[in-house]
């Protein structure tokens, strides 16, 4: 995808990648692996939940992204790189939830991520892919609810705590790199594909989306917010931003 944020020259627009299915899994991206790996899992919650989840995600994270892809990607022109993320790297699971939480998926893997990006000179947006309690239905989430018959939670009061709280998390982390690497980071994405389903769901992600912006934009002036529009329309947001 391209996007230009002033749109005046060629040198404005924005060539990315997104390297999905690092930190979350989505069947649909890599069925093989899965297949082989973990047969009969089809999100994250199914991997990290068998007895070996913890050697299947070291492998996963040593071999599926790597340096040569970054060098490659910067061989064809690209200057931005997206990463989705999850809650799971940057505060404590609750309840049931299976979610790795080792501190090596942010300090050495998402580290890692961003140094490379830095070398090839790529700018950097943190996705938050995954939500406490997930905000849609599909693996991307973390569970693919749909499968399991649940509804999506995070937009409940106790998972947007949660969620505020990965903000803060995400926020913190950026701010202690090292400014070479901090400069780098452009975006922070408050939301991947949010899905209202319940009465007062709107104002609530509303909520969200606000109160983490006006964060953003304090503790990290230079950093931009980006929402996702919860397949309502861009112009279902313009009384919320300008």
């Amino acid at each position: 995808w391209a996007w230009s944020p002033n749109g005046t020259s060629e040198s404005d627009y924005i060539m990315g990648i997104n390297l999905g299915s690092y930190f979350i899994v989505e069947e649909w991206m890599m069925w093989q692996y899965v297949g082989c790996n973990a047969p009969g899992v089809n999100d994250t919650w199914g991997l990290q939940s068998m007895s070996n989840a913890e050697s299947i995600m070291i492998n996963h994270l040593d071999n599926y992204i790597r340096e040569v892809d970054f060098q490659d990607a910067h061989a064809r022109g690209v200057n931005f790189v997206r990463i989705p993320i999850a809650f799971w790297m940057f505060i404590p699971t609750e309840g049931d939830e299976p979610y790795w939480t080792d501190s090596r998926q942010k300090d050495v893997y998402l580290r890692q991520l961003v140094d490379w990006a830095v070398k090839y000179k790529m700018d950097v947006l943190l996705d938050i892919h995954a939500l406490p309690g997930s905000q849609n239905l599909n693996d991307h989430s973390g569970r693919n609810l749909e499968i399991a018959g649940l509804t999506p939670q995070f937009l409940n009061s106790t998972n947007l705590a949660r969620g505020n709280a990965t903000v803060d998390a995400i926020v913190a982390w950026v701010q202690a790199l090292p400014a070479n690497l901090s400069s780098a980071i452009a975006m922070i994405e408050l939301a991947n594909e949010p899905q209202i389903s319940m009465t007062g769901a709107y104002e609530a992600l509303v909520g969200y989306y606000i109160a983490n912006q006006a964060k953003i934009a304090e503790k990290l002036p230079n950093v931009w917010t980006v929402i996702g529009d919860a397949w309502l329309g861009v112009q279902s947001w313009g009384d919320v931003f300008t």
